[in-house]
């Protein structure tokens, strides 16, 4: 589960993609008007959700609230594939999950070291809605 840990953040209401899996407290991205989980290809994120899960059965476009980061370097604590190191940028792995070994998208920079698979970040490339 992610969670914000310090910066501005707001919640907004965005339509979920009909047929598409949600968890709360993952990270999502605003395509084509709606919001879906984020992917390791994931270059920007638009915010943390914070409704409940969804399964891929549930069809509807109903409007769920996104905790979206209002600045950039808003920060949030996260699990990771392995150590990170404070300092280094980093891919995501998917929406819940930063990926220790991937930095071709820059998504995220280490701000703190938690455990050796959890650690505090910063947004470098946060969707400012």
């Amino acid at each position: 589960m992610v969670k914000p840990v310090r910066g501005l953040w707001k919640v907004k209401w965005f339509p979920k993609k009909a047929s598409t899996t949600f968890l709360k407290g993952e990270l999502v991205d605003l395509v084509s008007g709606s919001v879906q989980p984020s992917t390791s290809s994931t270059v920007s994120t638009l915010g943390i959700n914070q409704d409940s899960a969804y399964a891929s059965s549930d069809a509807t476009t109903v409007k769920i609230p996104v905790l979206v980061a209002k600045s950039r370097g808003a920060e949030l604590e996260s699990d990771t594939t392995a150590v990170v190191t404070v300092g280094s940028e980093y891919d995501l792995s998917d929406s819940q999950t930063i990926d220790a070994a991937a930095s071709s998208n820059d998504t995220v920079t280490a701000i703190k070291v938690i455990t050796t698979t959890r650690a505090v970040f910063a947004l470098n490339k946060a969707q400012l809605a």
